[in-house]
């Protein structure tokens, strides 16, 4: 039996781009961007609130219960229309009880298992094939045949906060580590010789509409939680948005400071080797 899962999603292709677009530029967002000196913080948070509050709206969030089925690449349409054709025959024998309607289901099911068995032979055998020397796809596709699943561990904890606790103190104590070794492994130098002053000043060029918008056709479609719009909406509403994310660079390009809600990021700690000590901190960070 397959498992089952409650998600959430939003129907993302169902947003209406041309209403999605007018709903930002009659919303507060254009006279806020509008400000001559506005604060850099401010804009940020008026840009990820109406932005957020924007996407509910046209995309709101929604719960379903799913069931967990391994995926198939070998899958085909064929494959698909003789099982169709196969549960067709099975409904026809179990109401007429022939023998000649049975006979017709036995030779649909040896006809969809032999589809079933080339199918899988044939995109393995490829897959092998042209990945011979990629040892982590061809380990990989191994677990997947032999059904195992290799789970994160994490280090014993009492409550999420105590493992979050625990995952901040091991990377600052590995950051004051580095910086320990550095001083230690640099070479003397008395305090006349330190330079705490930089001799040169910075000018950034400020950035244009159409530079940003070579940037934003590159988005990923892969969202992340700390983002106000996924990369999709972002990519297919960047006409609209472009001014104001390009007010956004420029601002910060002038007043020389990073947001900070942009110095934010999401860590997904995992082991460096699945078969070390889970009980034991050896991370690397993965964003």
């Amino acid at each position: 039996m397959f498992n089952k899962k409650l998600i959430t999603f939003r129907k993302l292709r169902s947003v209406n781009f041309s209403n999605f677009g007018s709903d930002v530029l009659n919303a507060s967002l254009p006279s806020f961007f509008a400000a001559p000196l506005p604060c850099l913080d401010d804009l940020i948070i008026q840009y990820n609130d109406i932005l957020s509050s924007i996407l509910d709206i046209h995309a709101p969030v929604r719960t379903k219960t799913v069931t967990l089925r391994p995926a198939a690449a070998w899958y085909s349409v064929e494959i698909n229309s003789l099982k169709k054709h196969r549960r067709r025959f099975e409904r026809r024998w179990r109401r007429t009880k022939l023998p000649a309607d049975r006979q017709l289901f036995i030779d649909q099911c040896r006809a969809v298992n032999g589809l079933l068995c080339s199918s899988k032979k044939s995109y393995y055998t490829s897959l092998i094939n042209d990945n011979q020397s990629d040892y982590k796809l061809l380990f990989k596709t191994i677990d997947n045949l032999l059904d195992r699943k290799c789970e994160t561990p994490y280090p014993p904890c009492n409550s999420p906060s105590e493992l979050a606790n625990k995952f901040v103190e091991f990377f600052s104590d590995k950051i004051t580590k580095i910086r320990v070794d550095l001083d230690a492994a640099a070479p003397f130098l008395s305090a006349t010789e330190v330079k705490r002053v930089c001799p040169y000043t910075f000018e950034f060029n400020m950035v244009t509409v159409d530079d940003v918008r070579e940037c934003g056709v590159k988005l990923s479609s892969r969202p992340c939680e700390l983002d106000p719009l996924p990369g999709y909406i972002t990519r297919n509403a960047l006409d609209t948005l472009l001014p104001f994310i390009t007010k956004i660079i420029n601002t910060s390009l002038q007043s020389g400071q990073m947001p900070s809600h942009l110095k934010v990021a999401k860590l997904r700690p995992l082991l460096k080797k699945p078969s070390l000590d889970h009980t034991q901190l050896k991370l690397s960070p993965r964003f």
